[in-house]
């Protein structure tokens, strides 16, 4: 499986701090992510209350590149989307063997999986292979 983070919550490091203090026209931050510093200046802010003039769809990344550099810290995220990835598909479909005897599964826990099975093809059919012997009955034993 794999995941997302979501930063809902975020403020500036002291590092951030000290590099809004340098020369503006040397800060080796882009104008966006300034922007981003300066909207966190004075406490912390949810990525909605970053400046207008910085695009929405980029407000996360920018977040995430500013926390990797240590100039803002991030007080508060939750999960996002989670996925099967394709090795997760390939090993409940090849390899997973769930045992116990207590069955809890809900129906929709059960509707999940189906549309996951229909989603991928069915293993090759096994070919049958023939005995020389006639099947013998269930039950029946070799009486002599």
């Amino acid at each position: 499986m794999d995941f997302e983070v979501v930063v809902t919550r975020f403020g500036i490091a002291a590092a951030g701090r000290t590099l809004l203090q340098l020369d503006t026209s040397v800060l080796p931050v882009t104008p966006d992510e300034k922007y981003v510093l300066q909207s966190c200046h004075d406490h912390s802010i949810h990525p909605d209350q970053i400046c207008h003039k910085v695009p929405s769809a980029q407000r996360p990344g920018l977040i995430v590149d500013l926390a990797q550099k240590g100039l803002i810290r991030i007080t508060q995220q939750h999960l996002g989307e989670i996925w099967l990835t394709a090795a997760g598909a390939a090993f409940l479909r090849d390899e997973c063997a769930p045992q116990g005897e207590t069955v809890a599964i809900s129906w929709s826990l059960l509707s999940a999986y189906l549309a996951f099975m229909r989603q991928h093809e069915p293993p090759p059919a096994a070919t049958a292979v023939m005995s020389k012997r006639p099947p013998t009955p269930v039950g029946a034993q070799n009486w002599r």
